[in-house]
């Protein structure tokens, strides 16, 4: 994976640093990339200037920040903007680093992959987009871009970070995004660094429109079956596209995670995740073909409730 520049100039003068800032405590501390530069290297549709970075498996960020010796910032000769128990931000000259220790959303869908020479931990595209869904209120031009563009480039991705939603977050997000999109139309010249003008789409009714692709890409259905020995996942869309997947049955809790399945349950049903995970290690045990979940029931529990039962 190359990185866009001129993030890609700043991941390669300060990784070692920020390498050893995850290791401190714990030898073993998890640094994972995050963020629209991983969009950006993935679907190549705008510059960015930011590296976004998890350390996950340190209990806060305080010592890295203002005041404190070794202070990250001096070490990469930039300014704290912001210091908290989880997150620090530092300013670079043509950059910004965004540090944070919380763990990573749908966590178990990160992997690892090669990332200018080297082998990184990367947030998969939906884990990074479902983070984004979560500070629409700001109004922030590049999320609303990243949101659209993923309807054409990854749709897979949108759909799993937004049918993680319940109803009402994805109603208020559609709300933020439109009531933004006059100030994003504005705003694009300055955040979008990096288009080219005979590709982009048009940009006028950015909020409008990635309001519109986060509600056609939420389920309209949701079926789940067993057989032979695999899971089948049948997802219809609100904007009418139907698509298919197919995991070996052998780890119910690991499919589901991997999908977006769990959290969507948890968000959008009144079944647990536990319970469907549950139904499906009884399925594989028995080797049965059964359709576990299927949304278009008036009690979607009930399949699951009867198949634990019998």
């Amino acid at each position: 994976m190359t990185l866009p520049e001129p993030a890609r100039r700043t991941w390669l003068a300060h990784r070692e640093t920020l390498r050893a800032a995850a290791a401190a405590h714990e030898p073993d501390g998890r640094l994972i990339l995050a963020g629209g530069t991983i969009l950006a290297a993935r679907w190549k549709h705008r510059l960015s200037t930011d590296i976004d970075v998890l350390m996950p498996d340190r209990e806060s960020l305080t010592e890295l920040g203002h005041g404190q010796p070794g202070e990250l910032a001096v070490r990469v000769g930039g300014a704290t903007e912001h210091e908290g128990l989880w997150r620090v931000t530092i300013g670079l000259a043509d950059g910004k680093l965004d540090i944070c220790s919380l763990p990573p959303l749908f966590e178990g869908m990160e992997r690892r992959t090669e990332v200018e020479g080297r082998t990184e931990v990367v947030l998969d595209s939906a884990q990074i987009l479902r983070g984004k869904l979560e500070r629409t209120h700001a109004g922030v031009t590049r999320d609303a871009f990243d949101m659209l563009t993923a309807a054409s480039a990854e749709p897979r991705a949108l759909e799993i970070a937004v049918n993680a939603l319940t109803p009402g977050d994805c109603l208020l997000v559609r709300k933020h995004l439109i009531a933004a999109s006059a100030d994003m139309a504005e705003d694009v010249g300055e955040a979008l660094i990096g288009l080219q003008p005979e590709g982009a789409p048009d940009l006028s009714r950015l909020g409008l429109d990635a309001a519109r692709a986060i509600d056609g890409h939420r389920y309209a259905r949701v079926v789940v079956t067993t057989a032979d020995d695999a899971i089948r996942i049948e997802m219809l869309a609100r904007h009418g596209g139907r698509r298919t997947e197919t995991h070996a049955i052998g780890e119910p809790a690991q499919v589901l995670a991997t999908t977006g399945m769990r959290e969507y349950v948890r968000s959008n049903t009144t079944l647990t995740a536990r319970d469907l995970g549950s139904a499906l290690a009884r399925a594989a045990a028995r080797q049965d073909s059964v359709t576990l979940l299927d949304t278009a029931d008036p009690d979607p529990p009930a399949r699951v409730r009867a198949y634990l039962a019998g």
